[in-house]
């Protein structure tokens, strides 16, 4: 697997990295957030942009919103990125919304729930794991890592 980093001007013309990647994860300001998909982001850290046939390869964190979640209370900024990039990755690859009571995949996090995934192994629960390795092994996702075994990160914060 590649990991190919994609500057902004790169990803906004549309790139031949951008349009090969099975995955792209783009790591965004509020400003720009809103510009993709304004009254999605109320209240989010991230989102998925999924079509209406429930596909999708394309997931957005907020960095603004994780800065401000991990002002001082001792969350670090890497373990929140890595929640919400997981959470919103889990969000194109899972049914529906996704969302559970506990583990990776629930709606709603408490700094307690935060402080707890730092220490603390977080992950998806035992039925979303099988749903999600049913998912990629049968996915355009793995076809495209097997031929192009390339992902694209977009880092867009100012």
């Amino acid at each position: 697997m590649e990991t190919v980093w994609l500057t902004p001007e790169l990803l906004s013309t549309e790139s031949n990295e951008a349009r090969q990647a099975a995955l792209t994860v783009a790591i965004v300001s509020m400003e720009q957030a809103e510009r993709i998909q304004s009254p999605v982001v109320q209240g989010r850290v991230g989102f998925a942009a999924r079509t209406a046939d429930g596909e999708g390869r394309f997931v957005y964190v907020i960095y603004d919103r994780v800065e401000r979640l991990t002002g001082g209370n001792g969350v670090r900024r890497a373990s929140l990125l890595a929640i919400a990039i997981a959470h919103e990755i889990g969000h194109l690859l899972l049914p529906d919304k996704g969302h559970s009571l506990r583990g990776l995949m629930r709606a709603e996090w408490t700094s307690a729930d935060l402080e707890r995934a730092q220490r603390e192994l977080t992950s998806f629960t035992r039925r979303q794991r099988d749903v999600l390795r049913l998912r990629i092994s049968a996915s355009r996702y793995r076809a495209a890592a097997k031929n192009n075994r390339q992902y694209v990160c977009d880092v867009r914060v100012k």
